[in-house]
């Protein structure tokens, strides 16, 4: 089962652009000037559930998606830190990472993060849309889930008020490197240039299954809860022992 997941990420703040970056979008330009100009349909920039809703309805590479479908994804983060998800209106308790979870494709799921390293009591509230789905084994799902990695880089932009988005692709198995992925390696990543599409990067280096977007937004639940906010808590499955 080919699971590799990677990611191509974009900060609110000036990135560097990688070599391989660099050659990918060289590749993408070059290809235009050899084929008529293409418009992408589905574009970072669409506010959140909009992309996961649009590739919903498109059937994107030719695989009809079924929305009742719970996409088995894989939550990990740097030690110490804390998250729990929304439901029926208020944010759960705290649980430690890693955490796994059975999300709907097209919905966005709205949480809640807290324990980042040198800013004690912050909170940052992320959002993770499902774009597409895999297809493993039936009856192990959650052996092969999406892996969505936080890393305490992404926790200090959003902590200090910058928005990080993070586009988490599988590799196209043709053009693979050959090499083995553990979770103790962490997850790869690209770092595209200010104004490039991280999607649409990621869409050439392979398809697209998720989008992880962590900063600028904090909930006012002072007059009860703020649906639009936490996107109207969709259903989930929640994999991950209680209490762990």
């Amino acid at each position: 089962m080919f699971r590799k997941n990677f990611i191509a990420q974009a900060f609110g703040v000036s990135a560097l652009l990688l070599t391989v970056i660099a050659a990918s979008v060289s590749a993408r330009a070059q290809n235009r000037t050899q084929n008529p100009p293409v418009q992408y349909l589905y574009t970072e920039g669409l506010p959140p559930g909009n992309v996961g809703g649009l590739r919903t309805l498109q059937a994107p590479y030719g695989t009809p998606v079924d929305e009742t479908y719970f996409q088995a994804v894989k939550i990990m983060g740097p030690a110490g830190m804390w998250m729990s998800p929304a439901s029926d209106g208020e944010f759960l308790p705290l649980m430690g990472v890693p955490q796994i979870y059975g999300l709907n494709v097209g919905k966005v799921y709205r949480f809640l993060v807290t324990g980042i390293r040198l800013y004690p009591g912050v909170e940052v509230f992320p959002t993770i849309e499902i774009v597409d789905r895999t297809h493993p084994p039936a009856g192990e799902e959650t052996r092969y889930p999406i892996l969505i990695e936080i890393s305490d880089e992404d926790l200090r932009l959003a902590a200090e008020g910058k928005y990080v988005t993070r586009v988490i692709y599988i590799e196209d198995p043709d053009t693979a490197l050959p090499v083995v992925e553990t979770e103790e390696m962490g997850q790869g990543y690209f770092e595209v240039a200010p104004g490039s599409d991280p999607l649409a990067v990621a869409d050439v280096l392979g398809r697209p299954v998720a989008i992880l977007r962590i900063g600028g937004r904090a909930p006012d639940m002072s007059e009860g809860p703020d649906m639009s906010f936490l996107y109207d808590c969709p259903p989930f499955i929640l994999y991950t022992p209680v209490g762990r």
